[in-house]
């Protein structure tokens, strides 16, 4: 059952959300999940795919803290996605992709957190905003869960 719950929070990481953001001086808001970034403000609503992330950093289009935040952001986003593979896959019948599952969705929530600290500084808050972080201790406990159950 553990098994079961385990992977059920980590297939749910990929579609709720796990940080919320205003920008600015609240010219809008917008919701950040792991491959998706969901924007609403004056100029209208935009549902940002991740691959969209890496076509504006290849065009230049960002530059300085918002290229580095979204690195970053991807990075944590792919080493989830590799540990939610290689835990689907491997069952728990290996302890040393257990420890490496667990690894990568822990080092995943840091390059989440490193990515915010990036964008809107160690407090949540500067001027780009504000932002509120509310499913990376969610990541945490599941790299937790991961790394020390025994699920036999």
């Amino acid at each position: 059952m553990k098994k079961f719950i385990t992977s059920t929070l980590l297939l749910l990481c990929f579609i709720l959300p796990i940080n919320f953001y205003i920008i600015g001086e609240f010219i809008g808001m917008g919701f950040a999940g792991l491959f998706y970034n969901l924007k609403f403000s004056g100029f209208g609503t935009s549902l940002l795919p991740v691959t969209k992330d890496i076509e504006y950093m290849v065009l230049d289009i960002y530059h300085g803290k918002t290229m580095i935040s979204s690195i970053f952001w991807i990075f944590g986003s792919i080493l989830i996605m590799v540990a939610t593979i290689l835990w689907l896959i491997d069952e728990n019948k290996n302890a040393v992709y257990k420890k490496i599952t667990s690894l990568f969705i822990l080092i995943g929530g840091i390059g989440y957190l490193v990515s915010i600290f990036f964008q809107y500084g160690f407090l949540f808050h500067g001027p780009a905003g504000i932002a509120v972080p509310f499913g990376i201790p969610l990541i945490f406990y599941l790299g937790y869960i991961v790394y020390s159950t025994d699920f036999q």
